[in-house]
């Protein structure tokens, strides 16, 4: 929300439950019988979000208590503590909410709110459950194109579930010492081609971080309790992004002669940037673990000084092999 669009908020509860409630789309692959339990859900997700940054004034912070406190199903601990041992009140809502159609899977949500003082409050984060997850020898990065054959007849019935349902995959990089906790989700952008055994080439795009919390083995595919990662709140370090954004276009430039617009560069996240070099799978991971753009932006900054300079030596080693090791001069 814009910040005019705070400040107009209503102090009166019944109003702003209103105006809060107005903004949410139904999900079509949420089941009819659950969909009020998920807007109620998402209630509580932007209380907590106005709480926890917006510039509110005492009357709409009061408000929104109201507000939370009065959502059906919630419950309230006036001892709770929080994860780094902070004493506050919490407001938890949780429920199994069931996918469409016909409700034949479902997923087990929560949310809590955790509020430390009149200002101060936390929103803890979505854990989803079934999240199918795709195991590969590649990490994935949010905006990412990744180029997919699916063969097995377990990814054929995650592919399925997927389209059926429009929802999101998980990509997670099995590693040599093994499966890495963080991977990125994906949807399907298109299907590329379905052969006459089965198998399907599509291509997927990523979309955001994830953490697996807990797996699953009851499904034909692999799946599990993940939880979907936010950044750490911080003032943005343009120093960083604009070290980051000319690193990047001077290797654009280097390595198919076309100069980059400016304004698209300036637009593009440390994701974005990264997602269109191969810059090796543990530097891709080391950026799915950050949790700050800042940070994100200062390792592609290193990471495209060190393309460079490949590049620069790979271009003095070609010039070498042609001049068969012999020193031309002109004249």
């Amino acid at each position: 929300m814009s910040y005019r669009q705070v400040r107009a908020l209503p102090t009166d509860a019944v109003a702003l439950k209103r105006e809060l409630r107005a903004v949410f789309k139904p999900d079509r692959t949420i089941a009819p019988g659950s969909r009020d339990l998920l807007i109620r859900l998402q209630l509580l997700e932007r209380i907590g979000q106005l709480l926890g940054g917006a510039p509110l004034d005492a009357a709409q912070r009061a408000a929104l208590f109201r507000v939370a406190a009065g959502i059906e199903g919630v419950t309230v601990s006036h001892d709770a503590l929080d994860q780094l041992g902070r004493q506050g009140t919490a407001v938890k809502l949780e429920g199994t909410v069931a996918l469409a159609p016909h409700g034949r899977r479902s997923r087990r949500l929560w949310r809590g709110l955790h509020v430390r003082g009149p200002e101060c409050a936390e929103i803890e984060d979505m854990l989803v459950r079934d999240f199918p997850l795709f195991p590969l020898g590649i990490v994935a990065l949010p905006s990412e194109l990744v180029p997919l054959h699916i063969f097995e007849e377990r990814y054929k019935s995650m592919v399925a579930r997927c389209l059926e349902e429009e929802s999101e995959f998980g990509i997670v990089w099995l590693a040599d010492d093994g499966l890495r906790p963080i991977g990125c989700a994906c949807r399907i952008e298109e299907i590329l081609e379905r052969l006459p055994d089965g198998r399907i080439n599509l291509v997927a795009r990523g979309t955001r971080p994830f953490r697996i919390e807990q797996r699953q083995e009851e499904l034909v595919y692999p799946a599990g309790v993940v939880e979907f990662l936010d950044d750490r709140e911080e003032y943005p370090d343009e120093e960083a992004a604009e070290a980051a954004r000319g690193a990047y276009a001077e290797l654009v430039l280097q390595a198919t002669d076309r100069s980059p617009d400016p304004a698209e560069i300036g637009a593009m996240t440390a994701y974005e940037m990264a997602a269109t070099v191969e810059f090796g799978l543990d530097a891709k991971q080391g950026l799915l673990d950050l949790r700050s753009e800042s940070a994100r932006m200062k390792l592609v900054a290193r990471l495209c000084r060190a393309a460079l300079k490949r590049l620069e030596f790979i271009d003095r080693a070609q010039a070498r092999a042609q001049s068969n090791g012999k020193v031309h001069f002109t004249g």
